[in-house]
Parts: C-alpha cells; structure tokens; sequence
C-alpha cells in the first residue's frame, strides 16, 4: 500500500505517474481506505473498478481496495485529504467515469499537486516511495 498512486484515481492522476494513471485509481480511485468525510461508504472501490475499464487506463499495481488504502495514507499523510476526498468525491458522481480527467480536473490537479509538493519535500516518506 505504500506509494501507490492514484491510476494512479482520476486525480491523482497526474504529474507522478500520468494522468490515466491517476484516472485508473481515481476512476478506480475510490478507495477503500477508510476515509474519514462522514460517509457511510467510501467511493474509491467503486471509482477504481469503474476507472480501469476506461480506455488507455493502465493497469493497477494493487487492487482496488489495496490502491485505495495506498491513496488515502498518502492523502492524510501529507495533509492533502481533504483535497482527495474532493477528487474522489468529484470523479464518483460522474455517468462516464472516463471523462473525469476533464470533468473533474480542478479537484484531480489540486490533489495531485499537493501530494506532489509534499513528497518533493519528504521523498523518502513511506507514502512518497514510488511516487515520484
């Protein structure tokens, strides 16, 4: 679970790992990581399972519950959750998951340049490890 990346989930897709890859955990990129925003149920699972059926989507390291549980550690580490919460949230609501690069762009970039800044300056942070 550690460094994983977001389809690295239509957000986190990004800089780190490209844009479907983040799609791919986005849009895979749900994640099962527990995330504490008081809902019952988390996205990610969903959105990373949806996301990888997108065309172009690479394939994950991990599975989805796993990827997710990546992308959640690396969201609270670095202080960026809210962020990813937004992205996921954002790519969850969407009809055509493969369209979350560009629907949910603000979210997915915001998120991705947070997680990004923060393990530029921690690079050797579990969570960093393999992001870069």
């Amino acid at each position: 679970m550690v460094g994983f990346t977001a389809w690295d989930a239509v957000r986190r897709v990004s800089a780190r790992t490209g844009a479907l890859v983040v799609l791919g955990v986005l849009l895979s990129g749900g994640c099962a990581g527990k995330s504490n925003d008081g809902s019952e149920s988390d996205p990610c699972p969903d959105v990373c399972a949806r996301g990888s059926k997108c065309p172009g989507a690479p394939p994950l390291p991990a599975s989805c519950d796993d990827t997710c549980l990546g992308q959640d550690a690396l969201a609270l580490d670095s202080g960026c959750h809210d962020l990813y919460v937004a992205s996921i949230q954002c790519s969850a609501k969407l009809a055509d998951i493969c369209t979350a690069l560009t629907a949910c762009r603000t979210e997915i970039n915001a998120v991705n340049a947070c997680e990004y800044n923060y393990c530029m300056a921690h690079p050797a942070a579990d969570v960093c490890v393999g992001v870069m």
